[in-house]
Order: structure tokens, then sequence, then C-alpha cells
């Protein structure tokens, strides 16, 4: 099926179309028409050529005589070519993280899973663990899917978005902005 969109690169050349509409005998018409059809003009386009619709057209090339139609195929334009599609260009989250990136994303996490409550401000695991965090949200910035990101770097989808979130780079949870989550433990607020 053809639509109009993709096929508007077909016009009917205007010295054919002033030839249609000359004073011709209707058989030599209609067997324009037909060659046209058999040539792959479609329809549509004859008909708003010549300003009647696309039936009208079909209805007339089905009264030509396709042997004189066959003679007339030298005197219809060629349809032509359509015009080359740009390339396809992939979405940045359709593609996989370059491995350069991927394996400093390994890297740094090998390193910044080793953080935990006895590591203090200045340690070096500590910056490799923000590093981290920095490098997550700059690829989700990129338009990265966390998936994506998460299989560079070897960790799951939950752990990309939970650091990057952890670390201020998007909102925390609703479920995770409470009083457990400011910096004070559940039993101090006990009487």
């Amino acid at each position: 099926m053809e639509t109009r969109a993709y096929n508007h690169y077909r016009r009917l050349p205007p010295e054919f179309v002033a030839a249609l509409n000359e004073e011709w005998p209707a058989d030599t018409i209609n067997g324009l028409l037909l060659a046209a059809r058999v040539k792959g003009w479609s329809l549509r386009t004859m008909g708003d050529a010549l300003g009647v619709t696309g039936e009208s057209i079909r209805l007339r090339s089905v009264k030509a005589n396709p042997h004189y139609a066959l003679t007339r195929m030298d005197e219809v334009p060629d349809v032509p070519a359509p015009p080359p599609l740009p390339p396809k260009v992939i979405p940045m989250s359709k593609q996989d993280i370059p491995e350069p990136e991927a394996s400093t994303l390994r890297r740094l996490n090998d390193i910044a899973r080793t953080v935990n409550g006895t590591a203090t401000a200045d340690d070096p695991r500590r910056a490799a663990s923000v590093e981290l965090s920095h490098r997550f949200a700059t690829l989700l910035d990129a338009g990265y899917s966390p998936g994506r990101i998460a299989r560079a770097a070897g960790v799951t989808r939950a752990a990309v978005m939970m650091r990057v979130r952890r670390h201020g780079y998007f909102p925390m949870w609703n479920s995770m902005t409470g009083d457990n989550y400011l910096g004070r433990a559940w039993w101090e607020e006990m009487p």
C-alpha cells in the first residue's frame, strides 16, 4: 500500500500531464493511462495530476486496449526512484557503553564496594565511590539506560540508581526520605 507521505517525490512530469490534457481520442488517453499504470505510476498520483479521482483513472485504464498501451510505453515517463533514506541513527540509550569506559566502571566498582562505615572522608576508596557515582550520573544524562550501565559495571540496575540517588544526582525515593534516613537511628528517638 502506498502512502502519500512516502511517495511525495512521485509527481507526473508536467509535459506528460499536458499531453494527457490535450484533445486526444479517448482510446489514446486510456492507453496512456494504462501504460502509466504498467510502468508503476499510482492511481492517486495520476488522479491528482489530472484533477480527478484515482478510481476514475482506474475505470479509464480498464477500458484501454492492452496492445495499444504496450506500443505507447515509450511515451510514458519512468517512475523516479525513491530518495535514499537517511542513515539510521542509533539512539545513545540503544548503544553499549564503550569498552574503555566499561572497564573503568568495573575497576571503580571493585574499589567502591569496599567502602563501609570505617572509611574516612579522605580515604581513596571513598573518592573512587564518589567518582563512580559521578560517572553513572554522566552516563544517565547522556541517554544510556540504567540497565546498560549496570551491565557494563557488573552491578544491578537498582544499584546504579541507588548510587546516583545516594550521592545527590537524583532525588531520593519517597520511601527513603523519612526520619530513618536523616542521619539518626530509630532507636535514638525511643523514650
